[in-house]
């Protein structure tokens, strides 16, 4: 089962894409019920189930078209990642860069796993997408991923993206000419970016330690919070090892209400949001698990007795 959900990013970007291409999005956003405003999806978490649905729709509407996953690619800006992108780019050098990717992919690309593999000569970030996306799915995502970390690179130097190398699984197809500078390798026994070792001390332009120190705390609340809103019973299964009735049962015996601990939880979790983060109240929202940002603000007037602006403003913070 997909217990999981997946940044808006992707799907957004597909959908921009039919309409470049001529083709209606309108009927998809209205059948799942989604903005007409794709960049208001571009700052949601999406449950997987529900974007799998989404990419179903697009992959028929386009005409099965397999390079829609590279295309989405060429349209997406590394610094469209929040926090994570801005800390992408505020790494010291290469090697710092693929080991941030390997630790944060989460916030991004959930769906698709990266492993890091290491040899004598080479360092190897390894793709793998889950099993119950369909194979056009497995290749847009992968691609998608793949070619938006390569074109960050190429973007901060030709000579990092003229020294990787890409394996593919997949039947060749059309390169588009921002990648062509790179090795790509189809019809491989794996996904995956191939850097060698000699190239990881290469230092990046935007490197800043204060900027990524800060920009790293955000991107560790936020994967805190991605564990904290994955379904009660994935939870359970994951850290506590019990079946819901026998958790609810035992909270009752210690007069606690599940309810009320998942709230207090989100308070603490929100006040750390606002007094420790510069993310905007909707983001805020988006990661509590609440539907839209006036039911947060409700939810924190409630705790707190005050809205989420005021409370944060009090301390010196601007919104």
């Amino acid at each position: 089962m997909l217990n999981f959900s997946i940044s808006g990013l992707y799907p957004a970007e597909y959908l921009n894409l039919l309409m470049e291409l001529n083709k209606s999005a309108t009927c998809i956003l209205s059948k799942h019920e989604l903005p007409q405003n794709t960049d208001i999806i571009k700052k949601s978490y999406i449950p997987a189930s529900k974007v799998v649905q989404i990419m179903q729709d697009i992959w028929v509407e386009s005409n099965f078209d397999i390079t829609l996953g590279m295309r989405a690619a060429e349209n997406i800006s590394i610094t469209s990642f929040g926090s994570f992108g801005q800390a992408f780019l505020s790494c010291s050098d290469l090697g710092n860069s693929v080991h941030f990717i390997y630790k944060y992919w989460q916030l991004v690309g959930r769906g698709i796993n990266i492993q890091l593999i290491t040899n004598k000569d080479k360092i190897c970030l390894l793709f793998e997408s889950d099993p119950v996306f369909e194979s056009y799915l497995s290749q847009w995502f992968i691609e998608s991923a793949i070619f938006t970390i390569l074109k960050t690179f190429k973007s901060l130097s030709n000579e990092i993206a003229s020294q990787i190398n890409v394996n593919l699984m997949f039947e060749k197809h059309n390169i588009l000419d921002l990648f062509s500078s790179t090795q790509i390798n189809f019809n491989a026994i794996e996904n995956s970016i191939i850097i060698s070792k000699n190239m990881l001390s290469y230092k990046f332009p935007f490197s800043n330690s204060f900027a990524y120190n800060n920009y790293i705390k955000d991107c560790q609340i936020q994967v805190n919070l991605l564990k904290d809103s994955l379904p009660i019973d994935t939870l359970i299964w994951d850290f506590l090892k019990l079946h819901t009735r026998t958790l609810r049962r035992k909270l009752s015996h210690l007069g606690k209400n599940y309810t009320d601990l998942i709230n207090s939880r989100k308070k603490l979790d929100s006040i750390d949001l606002l007094l420790n983060t510069n993310l905007k109240l909707k983001n805020i929202s988006d990661l509590l698990g609440y539907c839209d940002e006036s039911n947060f603000s409700h939810a924190f007037r409630k705790w707190t007795g005050k809205s989420p602006s005021s409370f944060r403003k009090k301390e010196g913070i601007n919104v």
